[in-house]
């Protein structure tokens, strides 16, 4: 039976990241790692078995219960794929950003040396001399 999705919710949203670095600095070499899909699968057969044992509810009204809920978890996995597939493309656009974020300013810094240095001054980039008449030319200014 997959986890309530509610479930996997809250415990993602009670989770919190440490770097490995983080981990080291306090001392840790090894940690014990419970995969959030498993606490809520504990959890999920939990309240099954309770709601199977108790006299509120038919066994036809469990099993429609059940089935609702596997539906509407397939949804909401549906909309979490999304938005971490959203978040990927997200981060992915944020490193193309700074990549180019990146290569212009070391190209401004390149710049703004070779114009501390005078390097433009007689670079083939720099201001050209004024236009000569041509031999024969009548142009007049």
């Amino acid at each position: 039976m997959e986890p309530d999705p509610e479930v996997l919710a809250t415990l993602q949203a009670k989770a919190r990241q440490q770097s490995i670095d983080e981990l080291k600095a306090k001392g840790k070499t090894k940690v014990k790692v419970i995969r959030a899909k498993d606490i809520a699968a504990l959890i999920q057969e939990a309240v099954q078995r309770a709601i199977q044992d108790s006299s509120l509810l038919t066994q036809d009204q469990v099993e429609e219960l059940t089935h609702k809920s596997k539906a509407e978890f397939q949804e909401l996995q549906q909309r979490w794929r999304e938005r971490e597939q959203a978040e990927r493309e997200r981060d992915a656009e944020i490193d193309r950003l700074r990549q180019a974020k990146a290569t212009l300013q070391k190209q401004v810094d390149e710049l703004e040396q070779r114009l501390r240095g005078g390097a433009l001054a007689g670079s083939p980039a720099g201001p050209r001399p004024a236009a000569r008449p041509r031999p024969g030319s009548t142009r007049t200014c």
